[in-house]
Protein backbone atom coordinates (compact mmCIF):
# COMPACT_ATOMS: atom_id res chain seq x y z
CA UNK A 1 0.00 0.00 0.00
CA UNK A 2 1.41 3.41 -0.87
CA UNK A 3 2.09 6.63 1.96
CA UNK A 4 0.43 8.93 -0.67
CA UNK A 5 -2.34 9.43 -2.75
CA UNK A 6 -1.49 9.39 -6.85
CA UNK A 7 -1.19 12.72 -8.12
CA UNK A 8 -3.07 13.49 -11.54
CA UNK A 9 -0.03 14.60 -13.90
CA UNK A 10 1.56 14.75 -17.19
CA UNK A 11 3.77 11.32 -16.02
CA UNK A 12 0.53 9.65 -15.45
CA UNK A 13 -1.57 10.93 -18.22
CA UNK A 14 1.35 10.06 -21.14
CA UNK A 15 1.93 6.30 -19.15
CA UNK A 16 -1.70 5.36 -19.31
CA UNK A 17 -1.49 6.66 -23.02
CA UNK A 18 1.24 4.99 -24.14
CA UNK A 19 -0.58 1.78 -22.67
CA UNK A 20 -3.30 2.33 -24.54
CA UNK A 21 -5.59 4.05 -22.32
CA UNK A 22 -6.81 7.92 -23.54
CA UNK A 23 -8.73 9.15 -20.42
CA UNK A 24 -8.81 8.48 -16.32
CA UNK A 25 -12.14 7.24 -17.66
CA UNK A 26 -10.94 4.59 -19.41
CA UNK A 27 -12.26 0.95 -18.00
CA UNK A 28 -9.37 -1.70 -18.13
CA UNK A 29 -10.37 -5.38 -18.10
CA UNK A 30 -10.31 -7.34 -15.17
CA UNK A 31 -6.89 -8.87 -14.01
CA UNK A 32 -5.31 -6.21 -16.12
CA UNK A 33 -2.23 -4.78 -14.47
CA UNK A 34 -1.64 -1.26 -15.35
CA UNK A 35 1.51 1.11 -14.78
CA UNK A 36 0.11 4.58 -13.53
CA UNK A 37 3.97 6.22 -13.44
CA UNK A 38 7.06 5.79 -14.34
CA UNK A 39 8.38 8.02 -11.42
CA UNK A 40 6.89 6.93 -8.64
CA UNK A 41 8.81 8.89 -4.70
CA UNK A 42 6.51 6.18 -2.93
CA UNK A 43 6.96 2.49 -1.54
CA UNK A 44 5.15 0.17 0.48
CA UNK A 45 6.43 -0.40 4.13
CA UNK A 46 7.60 -4.05 3.70
CA UNK A 47 9.68 -2.60 0.59
CA UNK A 48 11.62 -0.65 3.74
CA UNK A 49 14.61 -2.81 5.19
CA UNK A 50 16.99 -2.49 7.77
CA UNK A 51 20.44 -1.74 6.16
CA UNK A 52 22.53 -0.45 9.17
CA UNK A 53 24.54 -3.80 9.84
CA UNK A 54 25.96 -4.40 6.82
CA UNK A 55 26.95 -0.82 6.00
CA UNK A 56 30.91 -0.35 5.53
CA UNK A 57 32.26 2.47 7.21
CA UNK A 58 32.92 4.09 3.90
CA UNK A 59 29.55 4.34 2.62
CA UNK A 60 28.49 5.81 6.42
CA UNK A 61 31.93 8.08 5.78
CA UNK A 62 30.38 9.50 2.32
CA UNK A 63 27.11 10.31 3.83
CA UNK A 64 28.31 12.14 6.77
CA UNK A 65 30.19 14.62 3.75
CA UNK A 66 27.30 14.93 2.12
CA UNK A 67 25.50 15.93 5.28
CA UNK A 68 28.50 18.07 5.85
CA UNK A 69 28.69 19.45 2.53
CA UNK A 70 25.42 21.11 3.10
CA UNK A 71 25.78 22.42 5.90
CA UNK A 72 23.38 20.47 8.07
CA UNK A 73 23.59 19.08 11.19
CA UNK A 74 20.32 16.50 10.93
CA UNK A 75 19.98 14.78 7.63
CA UNK A 76 18.47 11.73 5.86
CA UNK A 77 20.83 10.76 3.02
CA UNK A 78 19.71 8.54 -0.03
CA UNK A 79 22.26 6.04 -1.53
CA UNK A 80 22.20 3.77 -4.07
CA UNK A 81 23.75 0.68 -4.16
CA UNK A 82 24.15 -2.99 -5.03
CA UNK A 83 26.54 -3.48 -2.42
CA UNK A 84 26.36 -1.41 0.95
CA UNK A 85 29.26 -3.41 2.50
CA UNK A 86 31.77 -2.31 0.07
CA UNK A 87 32.80 1.44 -0.58
CA UNK A 88 30.66 3.76 -3.44
CA UNK A 89 33.86 3.47 -5.68
CA UNK A 90 33.89 -0.01 -5.49
CA UNK A 91 30.29 -0.73 -6.33
CA UNK A 92 29.51 1.85 -8.51
CA UNK A 93 27.06 3.24 -5.86
CA UNK A 94 26.72 6.71 -5.44
CA UNK A 95 25.20 9.67 -2.64
CA UNK A 96 21.90 10.41 -4.36
CA UNK A 97 20.68 13.16 -2.39
CA UNK A 98 20.91 15.07 0.69
CA UNK A 99 17.07 15.82 2.66
CA UNK A 100 17.19 18.45 5.28
CA UNK A 101 14.39 17.08 6.87
CA UNK A 102 14.39 13.75 6.50
CA UNK A 103 10.98 11.32 7.20
CA UNK A 104 11.23 8.89 9.72
CA UNK A 105 8.20 7.50 8.82
CA UNK A 106 9.91 4.58 6.75
CA UNK A 107 11.98 3.79 9.70
CA UNK A 108 8.72 3.07 12.24
CA UNK A 109 6.92 1.32 9.07
CA UNK A 110 9.40 -1.37 7.31
CA UNK A 111 10.05 -5.47 6.91
CA UNK A 112 11.05 -6.43 10.25
CA UNK A 113 11.60 -4.69 13.71
CA UNK A 114 10.71 -1.16 13.72
CA UNK A 115 13.08 1.52 14.47
CA UNK A 116 11.82 4.32 16.67
CA UNK A 117 14.40 7.25 14.88
CA UNK A 118 12.64 10.37 15.99
CA UNK A 119 13.30 8.96 19.70
CA UNK A 120 16.28 7.82 19.40
CA UNK A 121 17.73 11.43 17.60
CA UNK A 122 15.54 13.45 20.23
CA UNK A 123 17.25 11.32 23.34
CA UNK A 124 20.91 12.14 21.65
CA UNK A 125 20.25 15.85 20.62
CA UNK A 126 18.51 16.29 24.24
CA UNK A 127 19.68 13.78 26.56
CA UNK A 128 23.56 13.13 25.43
CA UNK A 129 22.36 9.57 25.59
CA UNK A 130 23.68 6.73 22.86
Amino acid sequence: MAQTLLRIDHDLRTTLRLQGYYGLESVVPEGTVVRAKTVVNDNRWDDNEAATGGLCSEVVAAGAAAARAVGVRLAGVDILTVDPGVPLDGSGGVVLEVNTTPGYYYHYRRKGEAAPVATMILERLVGGSS
